[in-house]
């Protein structure tokens, strides 16, 4: 299982029904299988896709999309499963891929145009290399469970060093992400002008072929990192693992975040690793600081969602293994799990202190006449009662 040997799933640090990030964390995400997607990269924006209920957006079978995890076609270096508005189209400001490396190949040194990377190890072990604006290169060791932040514009690279294939989820914080490789930048302009630049004399250097961007390369063993106790990235912290970060757990969920606490650089953008036990359930709640996008590891969750308006439009639909799901900024949802196994999950955050408010917190403090107003028939006088000053939880076992 991802994660299993590199992260301490019960440790505890703070109460999950005491932290705000945790309530928040511990959510819904979603369903039914529909196409593995390709690499598709549109123009760079960071204007917000439409993700309100709508007579021209049939969100419904539209919340959720199955990224799949293939195996590596013969001979191929690596693979990228992408997923933008154009996929999922109640996203905003957040994008997620998969991306597989084979053992010794390389992602090319690249950079993002107008958006910042956080990234996480999903299985195998490599390398990640960052520039900073200082030109200190910073390589940093990754393995199941590392977290990497690359801020907007930095170039970077991604090495499988492993014996096994490297699989990494990657966010953006934008619906649209845009990059240039190094293999490109080459091959631009005249010759001469890389040789005036480089000071090679412009015979020595050759005409290169038709090959275009090389995206993933073959790659020799390189030199050994020297160990570090942190990463730093222009002075401030760039990379941790999910193991160092003590989190908080419960007898039916357990979680823990990278957020702006752990990495103050962080911009629009979050992660948290998160489970939830058979027949437990994250109660209803929903967002005010922006949309949640969710990636299922493992397990099986039954998904509640309701969009906003009077009407109230809602859906309730399964998420499997492979799967993600667009959770709307301020939309209501729950997670249960139906399934027999834990359901493990990465959470994309279009925030870097991500909130929630919860259904039952304003059941606990509404008059009670105003909840029976409210509830109609499903609720007397004496049960609205005894809802009045009862404790809030994030997660509830089944009765």
């Amino acid at each position: 299982m991802p994660f299993k040997s590199s992260v301490d799933l019960l440790a505890s640090r703070r109460s999950l029904f005491k932290s705000a990030a945790g309530a928040s964390a511990i959510m819904a995400l979603a369903a039914s299988p529909s196409h593995l997607m390709s690499s598709a990269n549109a123009a760079d924006s960071k204007s917000a896709a439409p993700h309100i209920a709508s007579t021209d957006l049939d969100w419904k079978n539209n919340e959720r999309v199955n990224l799949g995890d293939g195996p590596l076609e013969d001979g191929k270096l690596g693979s990228l499963a992408a997923l933008d508005v154009k996929a999922l189209p109640l996203l905003k400001n957040v994008t997620l891929n998969i991306q597989r490396l084979s053992p010794g190949a390389a992602r090319e040194p690249h950079w993002h145009h107008s958006v910042s990377e956080l990234n996480c190890v999903l299985e195998g072990t490599g390398e990640m290399g960052i520039i900073g604006l200082d030109g200190i290169l910073t390589r940093i060791p990754i393995e199941p469970g590392s977290v990497t932040f690359v801020p907007q514009g930095l170039t970077h690279y991604v090495a499988n060093t492993g014996g096994t294939d490297l699989v990494m989820v990657m966010s953006f914080n934008s619906t649209r992400t845009t990059s240039s490789g190094l293999s490109n930048c080459l091959r631009a302009f005249p010759q001469d002008r890389f040789a005036q630049m480089t000071g090679l004399a412009a015979a020595e250097i050759t005409t290169p072929g038709d090959e275009g961007a090389l995206t993933y390369t073959k790659i020799e063993a390189l030199p050994e990192i020297k160990p570090s106790s942190s990463y730093l990235v222009d002075g401030a912290v760039s990379s941790i693992n999910f193991s160092a970060i003590p989190g908080f757990a419960s007898e039916y969920a357990t979680g823990k975040d990278v957020d702006a606490k752990i990495m103050g650089q962080l911009d629009g953008i979050s992660m948290s690793l998160m489970t939830v036990e058979p027949g437990a359930m994250r109660d209803l709640h929903w967002h005010p600081h922006g949309t949640e996008l969710v990636y299922i590891v493992a397990g099986e969750l039954e998904i509640g969602l309701q969009a906003p308006g009077k009407a109230g439009d809602s859906s309730v639909f399964t998420a499997g293994q492979g799967q993600a799901v667009a959770l709307p900024e301020g939309w209501l949802h729950y997670a249960a799990n139906t399934g027999s196994e834990t359901a493990r999950l990465i959470v994309v955050w279009e925030s870097t202190q991500p909130k929630s408010v919860e259904v039952m917190s304003m059941l606990s403090v509404l008059p009670t006449e105003l909840t029976m107003a409210s509830a109609g028939s499903m609720l007397n006088a004496t049960q609205a009662k005894a809802l009045l000053g009862k404790p809030v939880r994030a997660i509830s076992p089944r009765p």
